[in-house]
């Protein structure tokens, strides 16, 4: 009901917009122009603010995309009609930038989404003795598990990890069933390609994956699923692994270790905590999915600098935090796109250091 509301209104609004502005030939300025322009887009203000109260801020971001890419390109296009031959420099302006918003538009939602990219990060340090390669697998987060999926799971093999971490957000479906339905599917690809790296695959729980039922996702794997704080020792390394509650404590503490330690889970928010770690690693922020130039991430959902929301930052002298912009993508009610923002799978290379080389 509020979908149909909405978007009768902005329709009736671009109509309404449209025939004024023809009752007015010649387009004398761009006066009139930006006010329709200013008043479909306080309108469309007012529409998702309340939808954001009524149906929460996803919803409210996925309206207002509306506006941006079909709306007013809608408006520009026929501005660009109304002005035909006769003042054909503001005609071809208007057609010119709509197909620009259009094509932002399809690139946004229809490509980016799917260029996924693999991210390598070296870290020297004197406290292995030989190289090791760390996957990370951040927020698949799929209501429809195929092909992309398996595709990124074999890319993550294809590279030959010593240790795989997998930091939550697995899928993403509100209805138990066909939560249990594309958990199932996932489950049969890990088993098909044999999903498993020499220390190990170890997986904590994000926000998308529901209570007591997330696990069954990998059953019958190799894959170490954790409920609690668990510290596991690897030989090499020592990893300790969060679960979603502790990964969003901004006042955590975790105690150092002698070895290598590496903390991970999935929210990156516990990197403001004290935690003695060697290497800090999370998902959950999709690295903001949305950055503009010059700006950044539009929206992290975390507490952590919005520097922090993606990639390789160094703490202090001796802490690393890597967090992983994810394979997929926000889903359920919010608008499916990425932009400036690809999805990636991230190896991180521990390479033995001499202490002087480390200094």
């Amino acid at each position: 009901m509020i979908v149909v509301a909405y978007h009768t209104i902005l329709l009736i609004l671009l109509s309404i917009s449209l025939y004024h502005l023809r009752q007015h030939r010649p387009l004398m300025s761009l006066r009139r122009v930006v006010a329709a322009l200013y008043l479909i887009g306080m309108i469309a203000l007012i529409g998702t603010t309340g939808v954001a109260v009524a149906a929460g801020r996803f919803h409210a971001i996925r309206y207002l995309a509306y506006v941006v890419f079909v709306y007013i390109p809608l408006l520009l296009l026929g501005l660009s009609v109304l002005y035909g031959k006769r003042q054909w420099r503001w005609s071809t302006g208007y057609a010119l930038v709509s197909l620009v918003i259009i094509a932002i538009g399809i690139y946004a939602f229809f490509i980016e989404p799917w260029q996924l990219e693999t991210n390598r990060f070296v870290i020297y340090t004197p406290k292995i003795e030989r190289r090791l390669r760390i996957a990370i697998v951040a927020d698949l987060q799929t209501d429809a598990v195929g092909t992309y999926e398996e595709n990124a799971l074999r890319r993550v093999l294809s590279g030959h990890p010593d240790l795989i971490l997998m930091t939550g957000d697995y899928i993403q479906q509100h209805h138990w069933d066909d939560y249990h339905r594309e958990g199932r599917r996932l489950n049969a690809i890990l088993k098909r390609i044999d999903f498993r790296a020499p220390l190990g695959v170890y997986a904590v729980q994000g926000d998308t994956d529901k209570l007591g039922q997330w696990r069954t996702i990998f059953e019958s794997t190799d894959v170490v699923t954790l409920l609690q704080r668990q510290h596991f020792d690897l030989g090499d390394v020592v990893i300790t692994g969060l679960p979603l509650r502790d990964s969003r404590q901004l006042r955590i503490t975790i105690g150092p270790q002698s070895k290598f330690h590496i903390v991970f889970g999935h929210a990156p928010d516990f990197s403001l905590g004290r935690v003695d770690a060697d290497l800090l690693i999370a998902g959950h922020t999709h690295g903001g999915q949305v950055r503009l130039p010059f700006i950044g991430p539009l929206i992290t959902l975390s507490r952590v600098p919005r520097a922090h929301a993606a990639g390789l930052n160094r703490l202090d002298a001796q802490r690393t935090l890597i967090v992983s912009r994810g394979i997929g993508m926000e889903r359920g009610s919010a608008p499916r796109l990425r932009f400036l923002c690809r999805p990636e799978i991230v190896f991180v290379d521990l390479v033995p250091a001499l202490r002087s080389e480390h200094r």
